[in-house]
């Protein structure tokens, strides 16, 4: 059976049947957005465009700061241990969306796989 979510809390439900629920509640508003966005820019309201939970695991994932300037060497500040974590987090998003889509969440910072 093909699930169609209509809200954010419907994307939600639909990664915790999927028993991939490691994502912040901004990560699920954020992914809503864009899929109903796109839904609604390249179908008809007849048409059928199923949300795909593992796909959406494969090209987005949350972290926190600190292990974004770890796992993509991130180049910062020497001193960046000691920025309080508002700042880090804006210098990474920076430089993450320099290359790809980054937002930032509750739980860090939420990026598409590059």
């Amino acid at each position: 059976m093909i699930r169609i979510p209509e809200s954010e809390y419907d994307v939600k439900q639909l990664f915790v049947e999927a028993d991939r629920d490691h994502y912040s509640l901004d990560a699920y508003t954020y992914f809503w957005e864009l899929y109903d966005e796109y839904r609604r820019a390249c179908f008809d309201s007849s048409e059928v465009f199923e949300f795909d939970v593992i796909a959406w695991c494969c090209d987005y994932y949350e972290q926190s700061p600190e292990e974004f300037v770890r796992m993509y060497d991130i180049e910062v500040p020497d001193d960046w241990t000691e920025m309080s974590k508002d700042e880090l987090t804006e210098y990474v998003l920076e430089a993450l969306n320099e290359r790809t889509d980054a937002i930032s969440t509750s739980e860090g910072i939420l990026c598409r796989v590059f």
